[in-house]
């Protein structure tokens, strides 16, 4: 995995972070002539998962200031401990509803939502985030128990960058400033002056970036991403997955009858900055592609990918054991020595040349 893609552990965790080549642009007025119109809508719902209790985190299409702005940027992810960053590029901020440096980070894997924002532009730097864009951006709760409350846990500011916490809406109440992802960045161990804590406090926010002519790009500057559908249907499953990008389901969509099915998948995306992705056993366990109730079996049966993807799988947990290369349906495939393929995936590698991966979580 290259080096923009690693996550830097101590803090201050983004200070020296290598960004990466392709997203990484200067705000000359060439620049700012050809940049692209805007960052695309995200629409897709996002996975979620349990941490101490019960969330859902949703998505919603009041997120338009990210379409027709060309200085900010929306990006989904999926942090998954070793394989995925957690840490923002220069004038990003990476937001979870999980404490992405708590002692659950190696546990679980925690959707994630990037925003960055460039320097200059109608912005200049500047995002306020009210209740209704939290809402949107699936920080508030849809739930029936904790309907209208906030469930953001973690903040992950990058270089340059401060985001200012509110406990109320139209950022009133208490404040408070985050500035270090992995000191004020925890949530559940951040207070408000008060003493109160912040986790699943937050009921408004600003980010400021402070950053000279630069821009992390529309993609965020990631090279790397994750996306965990478990209600995906089977005409999306089975199609080919975008540039960069290779799918694998715990069920066998080609099996007849299943047509009309809907099936849990993972996407892995890699652009060409990210390298060779090597992804193990105890990745795959966070990502509900290996049975974690009972003796931690892989549940792998279909893989799809892009053509622009290289692929190879293996019988052993660290890339080794038997390998293969075939993709669809793993119903009727074989290792050597005919050791079946279907549920005796336990880690992969993959890479690509693509420019950029998906924004969106959507697929």
């Amino acid at each position: 995995m290259s080096e923009n893609n690693q996550d830097l552990e101590l803090a201050p965790l983004v200070a020296d972070e290598k960004t990466a080549s392709t997203e990484k642009s200067s705000f000359s007025k060439a620049f700012r002539a050809t940049i692209a119109l805007g960052a695309l809508l995200i629409l897709g719902a996002v996975a979620t998962f349990s941490y101490e209790k019960t969330r859902a985190m949703t998505s919603s299409t009041n997120l338009s200031i990210f379409e027709i702005s060309q200085d900010l940027a929306l990006c989904d992810n999926t942090y998954v401990y070793g394989l995925t960053p957690r840490t923002a590029q220069e004038g990003c901020v990476v937001l979870s509803i999980h404490d992405m440096y708590g002692d659950n980070a190696e546990e679980l894997a925690m959707p994630t939502k990037t925003i960055c924002i460039a320097s200059s532009g109608p912005n200049a730097g500047k995002l306020d985030v009210d209740y209704d864009l939290m809402q949107s951006l699936g920080f508030i709760d849809e739930s029936s128990s904790r309907k209208g409350l906030s469930i953001l846990s973690g903040i992950s500011p990058g270089r340059s960058v401060t985001v200012h916490v509110f406990s109320e809406k139209h950022f009133q109440g208490e404040t408070t400033t985050i500035r270090v992802a992995a000191i004020d960045g925890q949530l559940p161990q951040k207070l408000y002056p008060s003493g109160a804590y912040t986790n699943d406090n937050v009921m408004s926010f600003k980010i400021i970036a402070d950053v000279d002519y630069y821009f992390a790009g529309p993609r965020c500057g990631v090279s790397v991403s994750v996306c965990i559908n478990e209600n995906i249907p089977h005409d999306n499953l089975v199609k080919e997955p975008e540039d960069g990008c290779l799918v694998m389901a715990t069920a066998d969509p080609t099996v007849p009858g299943k047509e009309n099915g809907h099936f849990i998948a993972t996407r892995f995306c890699a652009s060409r900055d990210a390298g060779q992705v090597a992804v193990s056993k105890d990745n795959m366990k966070l990502t509900k592609l290996i049975h974690t109730d009972r003796d931690y079996h892989s549940l792998v049966s279909y893989v799809g990918k892009a053509q622009n993807v290289n692929l190879a799988y293996y019988s052993g947990s660290h890339l080794d054991g038997f390998r293969k290369q075939t993709t669809g349906t793993l119903s009727h495939t074989s290792y050597e020595g005919k050791v079946p393929v279907r549920d005796n995936v336990y880690s992969f590698e993959y890479s690509s040349q693509t420019w950029g991966v998906p924004k969106s979580c959507d697929f």
